[in-house]
């Protein structure tokens, strides 16, 4: 089976490459010999481009996301998913010095699902979930604490057989898969991929 990932990941390698690198190291070969199995398959294969790696690993993450590094980055993902345009709009229009309770922005707590729990799959179309407060007085109060689930298993379930039309599936895709065929679609399509010459 031809590995199409290398085109785009040069640093992608043989299986059998991998193996004599680990096996030539006594470090390595310790390390390596320590994991489970299924942990050694996986990290093979993440090598060997047959699987993309899982982005919401921690140490991923963290350095994919970081503001240190891209500033940009994690910004543009929170504006797509939260449409906050019009709020930075506005704010930057008021006057300076003034300041009301409506100033303050709302905090976002956001969940990212590799596997949903069970309460999600009884909307099977739905892979984003947007927190509302109300009442049961009736009051009606902007409280500052929202919540945002999304469920990517869900998102992949409903993204069988469809190609990503937006900017938010983009992301999406980019969290939750590990298909090397998603991952060239994803370079292969996303805008931000093509400026960067990748």
């Amino acid at each position: 089976m031809e590995n199409r990932l290398r085109n785009y990941f040069p640093l992608i390698r043989e299986r059998k490459e991998v193996l004599k690198e680990i096996d030539e190291s006594s470090g390595l070969q310790a390390l390596f010999r320590s994991w489970a199995p299924e942990q050694q398959e996986e990290f093979l294969d993440f090598c060997t481009g047959m699987k993309g790696v899982k982005i919401l690993y921690d140490s991923f993450f963290k350095e994919i996301m970081s503001p240190e590094y891209t500033p940009g980055r994690l910004n543009h993902f929170l504006s797509l998913l939260l449409r906050q345009y019009k709020r930075a709009r506005v704010k930057r229009n008021r006057e300076k010095g003034k300041f009301s309770y409506k100033d303050i922005k709302n905090v976002y707590v956001i969940v990212l699902f590799e596997k949903s729990p069970v309460e999600f799959h009884s909307m099977e179309k739905e892979y984003l979930h947007k927190s509302d407060w109300s009442f049961d007085t009736g009051l009606e109060l902007d409280l500052l604490q929202n919540f945002i689930f999304i469920t990517l298993d869900i998102f992949q379930k409903n993204m069988e057989n469809k190609s990503i039309e937006n900017e938010l599936e983009a992301w999406l895709m980019f969290y939750s898969t590990q298909d090397p065929e998603r991952i060239i679609e994803l370079i292969s399509q996303t805008p931000r991929c093509k400026q960067r010459g990748i």
